[in-house]
């Protein structure tokens, strides 16, 4: 985004989206602005499917006209996620989180470092470089 000279923009619907058909609706309002995304990040996967949905309603190609990216937990499979996601280690991260806890109890006093897992990108073709805007 800084290289673009753009700045980051955030999203959030003004009522809580808790059924596909809201999300649905939602979607589709933000990508029939005339200034909608040509990219979105969403944190959690479990919007994704009506977002896809969207653009196709709206006649968006994705990921030629909108690059989509998200988070996913470990078990991404079980979830027949469909968009590029960083792969989120929950299970390593939460052994982790428990092995720093036990240092802790053992030497209250001491510092302990963290030694976060790596996040694991999954390409599944979702995200393009932007394309530049005609004037």
């Amino acid at each position: 985004m800084k290289q673009a000279g753009l700045a980051p923009w955030e999203i959030r619907p003004d009522k809580p989206c808790l059924d596909f058909g809201s999300e649905l609706a939602f979607a589709t309002e933000l990508l029939r602005c005339p200034d909608r995304p040509t990219a979105m990040v969403c944190y959690f996967s479990i919007f994704t499917p009506a977002l896809v949905r969207a653009a196709l309603e709206v006649g968006l190609r994705v990921p030629q006209d909108l690059s989509i990216v998200t988070f996913a937990p470990d078990n991404h499979r079980e979830q027949a996620l469909m968009v590029s996601a960083m792969i989120e280690p929950h299970y390593r991260m939460g052994q982790e989180a428990v092995r720093a806890l036990q240092v802790k109890i053992k030497q209250p006093e001491e510092s302990v470092a963290s030694r976060m897992p790596d996040f694991q990108w999954l390409d599944m073709g979702t995200v393009v470089a932007p394309r530049a805007r005609r004037a």
